[in-house]
């Protein structure tokens, strides 16, 4: 009996294609954020500016003056390379 590939994931994640500053102490990067979580986001960037366990400041605009921006601290927990692109996944520790 064949049993369903059931999600693992505790939160449903949204898929966006929007623009993302990430900031450390060290540098400000705009990323482009392709899924958005409760628990965390995973992003595009063109270099591998960070490292796992990195702590990060997330800002997203949300482009309505009505809806506040998305501003989080988080945590790297995941990078992985493909031909031009860096994925990271964050988890947001705090939002702020």
């Amino acid at each position: 009996m064949l049993k369903a590939n059931l999600e693992r994931r505790s939160y449903h994640r949204m898929l966006i294609d929007s623009p993302v500053q990430i900031t450390d102490e060290q540098q400000n990067v705009t990323a482009i954020c392709r899924d958005l979580s409760a628990s965390g986001m995973s992003l595009d960037i063109s270099d591998s500016y960070f490292s796992l366990n990195d702590n990060v400041s997330i800002f997203l605009p949300t482009g309505d003056t009505r809806v506040p921006p998305l501003q989080a601290e988080a945590k790297v927990t995941r990078i992985e390379h493909s031909s031009d692109v860096y994925q990271i996944g964050v988890e947001f520790i705090n939002f702020t």
